[in-house]
């Protein structure tokens, strides 16, 4: 076999293996679902590249080409690249996380994967390639259809770890097979052919509706959003365009009218009982702009948008990939209380690439979708090509990119979603470009040149070679570091309980790699010290040398980073755990005053130190402040209601919790430690009361109120539950006397 078809061939295989990324759960490393997937496809990619690379100093037929989606892809890996290197955190935006295992670093490999693929597969291997990725999809949805029965799982996610991640998933590989179906039916059509008795569709309709059963389990509105835009498209495409066959046209127009009627009852009839008793009809029913998924959505946007403007270097160049924490973080809404504390995401993909990378960033991004379109849709001139599509697969093509960039603006991307992009993008470029011609460099003289090559036999040998040693040589030191540290953090995780001095070995090992994942493994370790601290106690050893050594790794982190206030609140937590309230307050007051003092999570962490150092006022007073911020929320209530309390100022308390339950006998914990705290025991029995009429079977219910009431002096009351718990609980056998004996000797709530 020539060397040129052995080259080929790997490309061929290393695309098809690309396939099984979805599939790809690293049990051994930290984020199993994330990390392996990444590492995986890295490796995968980078000799595909190499193999391409070499491939091309021999035949100048599969060397680079322009088109416009080449352009965009070039123009967004350019402007990501110097949004990395400009932004706030470079780090963070070239390598990413283990959690998301995006970054510069990821685009970079999906360019690499655009340019082999693009420019060496033809139209039998892109069939072959989908054909097999509609298998693999096959496989995913059976795994996620075992998840349906599981309560733990109300959202199925198979094998990709989020429910959005195997929705957006489940998207492009129904529009694949769709595809497919009608491509085929249109061929046997135009052949003249029967093709009730071609089994070809029936295989692609199953597959399509396999995946359509894994989005509705999925319950992504945003991909469920996308599919239902895209499907609406390429109908109204197929209305509008399609002149050779009439009945598919009115078929077209006959389902856009139906959808548009059944939009317009599915509004009316929105508060029927048999869409609210469906839990994802009831979802896009009861969708508000106010307040749920859809507000916190709203409220992050604005949050980004506010970070976009924050200055005229992030209005022209942004923060940088990756670094939408620091802009959540500055423009942080107390409104957002209720959603994720930390955000790292924009949940709008389009948005997010605005504040990563500015205007040039947010152009690029759309780019891809307008000129995939564009040459989708593009009559080529001269030889007809013999995969010409029609407007029926043209129509359902354009329906998939708008899906994609539809669900988009809800979620965000990830390796999978952005690997499915880049292989429809190559494929869209591949049928644009002549593979005939020379290449996109072909006037350079010299290795791109069409005729007359200047590298001799012996030369090509040489930088084949070099080709292959450097593909190994990134392979090893884009992967095994982070690789390294992934494994070893999962050893520390595996070893921290029975192994506590062998965890720790491994912590310091995995930090010490000082790859992508450092900052997670310093955040474990700091987790795993303060667990020390309460298993063990502040003064043993083990965690001693616990702190020790988080306390050193913190500050490092914070000297990288001196602008992410999420590393002073772990140092905070950190020192309030081992006994040094003032030293907590110190990190707690600088992360606060570093959210413009708008994070109630921030406040309530700085509370408690204060308190803990002894300055009950200046804790109250924080507190105030967080429940002044937004007085809706019920959490910050409770912590102001408490503090007042353990102030001796129940009237206030009571004020507090009237305005915002309409009632002062709120079930708390926060509010039943400061009750039993200032021993007003007598507050405590409308609680407990509540607690048992809402769990008449436990048994526990019935003794914790009698507990309460003996506490409470109402000894006549006390014993009236425990003889009605006597009488329910067999275990009990009648014998009231001796539970009311028992608590008056060990009462839990005694100080």
């Amino acid at each position: 076999m020539k060397k040129e078809a052995i080259l080929r061939w790997i490309i061929y295989v290393g695309a098809g293996l690309l396939t099984l990324t979805p599939l790809i759960v690293a049990s051994s490393m930290y984020f199993p679902f994330i990390t392996g997937k990444a590492f995986y496809f890295r490796t995968i990619v980078m000799i595909i590249f190499g193999a391409w690379a070499i491939l091309a100093l021999y035949d100048r037929r599969v060397r680079p080409q322009w088109s416009p989606v080449a352009w965009a892809l070039a123009a967004l890996l350019g402007v990501g690249l110097v949004a990395s290197l400009l932004g706030i955190n470079p780090g963070d935006s070239i390598w990413s996380n283990f959690e998301r295992m995006m970054g510069w670093i990821t685009l970079l490999h999906l360019a690499l994967l655009f340019v082999p693929l693009a420019h060496t597969l033809q139209a039998k291997h892109w069939r072959w390639l989908f054909y097999l990725s509609l298998g693999v999809s096959v496989i995913i949805a059976m795994i996620g259809f075992g998840q349906i029965p599981d309560p733990k799982k109300p959202r199925i996610d198979a094998t990709l770890g989020n429910p959005i991640y195997l929705a957006a998933y489940a998207v492009v590989h129904a529009f694949i097979a769709g595809f497919f179906k009608l491509r085929r039916l249109r061929l046997r059509l135009a052949a003249g052919k029967s093709f009730w008795l071609d089994w070809y569709p029936y295989i692609f309709g199953i597959i399509a509706v396999l995946n359509l059963a894994v989005l509705y389990y999925t319950r992504g509105r945003g991909a469920m959003l996308g599919m239902l835009a895209g499907l609406g498209i390429a109908l109204l495409l197929v209305a509008i365009f399609e002149r050779r066959h009439i009945w598919v046209r009115r078929i077209a127009i006959g389902a856009v009218i139906l959808a548009v009627v059944g939009g317009g009852l599915f509004l009316a009839n929105r508060d029927a009982d048999f869409i609210q008793s469906n839990d994802v009809l009831a979802s896009f029913a009861n969708i508000s702009f106010d307040e749920g998924t859809a507000g916190a959505r709203l409220d992050v946007w604005s949050v980004a948008l506010n970070g976009y403007m924050h200055s005229p270097k992030t209005m022209l160049i942004g923060w940088g990939p990756g670094n939408f924490n620091y802009v959540f973080n500055t423009y942080y809404h107390p409104e957002l209380f209720a959603q994720e504390t930390w955000f790292d995401r924009a949940h709008n993909v389009a948005i997010e690439w605005l504040v990563a990378a500015g205007p040039a960033g947010f152009l690029s991004y759309l780019a891809l979708f307008v000129t995939a379109i564009y040459l989708i849709w593009r009559k080529e001139k001269g030889e007809k090509n013999k995969e010409e599509f029609g407007v029926l697969e043209k129509s359902l093509l354009t329906g998939l990119v708008v899906a994609y960039l539809v669900q988009n603006l809800f979620v965000f991307d990830h390796l999978v979603s952005y690997w499915m992009l880049a292989m429809i993008l190559a494929w869209v470029h591949g049928r644009s470009i002549h593979h005939e011609s020379p290449g996109m460099l072909a006037t350079v003289k010299g290795w791109f040149t069409s005729r007359d090559e200047w590298l001799s036999d012996e030369a090509r040998a040489w930088v084949g070679t070099g080709v292959a040693i450097g593909a190994a040589i990134l392979i090893w030191t884009i992967n095994y570091p982070g690789h390294s540290q992934a494994t070893t953090l999962i050893e520390a995780l595996t070893h921290e309980r029975n192994q506590p001095e062998q965890a720790l070995v491994y912590y310091e090992e995995a930090i010490a790699y000082d790859a992508m994942g450092t900052q997670e493994a310093r955040e474990r370790l700091t987790n795993a010290a303060m667990k020390m601290a309460d298993d063990h106690g502040t003064t043993s050893d083990i965690a001693q040398s616990y702190f020790q050594l988080a306390s050193e790794e913190l500050e490092a982190q914070i000297a990288a980073e001196p602008e992410d206030l999420r590393h002073l609140t772990f140092y905070g937590d950190l020192l309030l755990s081992f006994g040094q309230p003032e030293a907590a307050v110190e990190q707690f007051a600088q992360a606060d005053q570093m959210g413009g003092g708008q994070k109630q999570v921030v406040i309530f962490q700085l509370a408690r130190a204060q308190a803990a150092a002894g300055d009950s006022q200046a804790a109250l007073d924080s507190y105030e402040r967080a429940y002044q911020l937004d007085t809706s929320f019920e959490e910050p209530a409770l912590r102001y209601a408490a503090a007042l309390i353990q102030a001796g100022e129940s009237d206030e308390a009571d004020a507090v919790l009237e305005e915002t339950f309409g009632t002062a006998a709120v079930s708390s914990n926060f509010l039943i430690q400061a009750y039993i705290n200032t021993e007003q025991f007598d507050k405590l029995i409308p609680i407990f009361e509540e607690r048992l009429q809402n769990n008449q079977g436990d048994i526990q219910a019935y003794v914790n109120l009698v507990a309460v009431l003996l506490q409470a002096g109402q000894m006549n009351e006390a014993r009236q539950v425990a003889e009605q718990a006597a009488e329910i609980f067999p275990e009990l056998d009648g014998r009231a006397d001796e539970l009311i004996e028992q608590l008056q000797e060990n009462n839990p709530l005694d100080q």
